[in-house]
């Protein structure tokens, strides 16, 4: 029977114990990733379930359709049909509080499709005409719920607020 050893030299051991401690911070990052997931969902609504909404609005008048009060992130598609020109003004949010704001006419009996991100708010201008709108907003969103003493989420996502109602 032979018996083998092994002996470290003070530069393999301490190779050997930053290998290790490289491991044990790369489970624990990979552990917190996990742990954050388990606080966030993703979820599809629309305005009126995922049907389309038929209204009329009045002639010369400028109406909000949708807002959003919340702070969740976002992405939606928003469909209009008019029987008569309108403009349409989105507001988006962004990070930062840097809004965007998207102006565009949609022509009488036309078809827009919009996909934005961070929707916040749909504003609708119409011409002399009352006008028919068909209207259809989908809205796909993300939901985190924090841990209260999470200073690094606090940090890390101050361009929103977890809603968890």
């Amino acid at each position: 029977m032979a018996y083998i050893s092994r002996s470290y030299d003070d530069g393999d051991f301490r190779r050997k114990e930053r290998e290790e401690d490289h491991c044990k911070d790369r489970d624990r990052e990979e552990h917190k990733k996990e742990e954050k997931k388990a606080h966030c969902f993703v979820s599809t609504h629309g305005a009126a379930g995922f049907e389309t909404l038929n209204f009329s609005l009045p002639a010369n008048t400028t109406t909000t359709v949708f807002e959003d009060f919340t702070k969740n992130h976002n992405k939606t598609f928003i469909t209009l049909q008019p029987n008569y020109d309108i403009t349409v003004t989105i507001k988006t949010r962004k990070k930062h509080d840097c809004h965007k704001t998207i102006h565009e006419t949609v022509p009488a009996n036309g078809l827009k499709v919009f996909q934005v991100e961070d929707f916040k708010e749909l504003v609708i201008k119409t011409g002399a005409n009352e006008t028919n709108i068909y209207l259809g907003i989908q809205k796909t969103f993300c939901i985190c719920c924090k841990d209260e003493n999470n200073e690094k989420h606090e940090k890390h996502h101050k361009h929103h607020d977890c809603d968890c109602d």
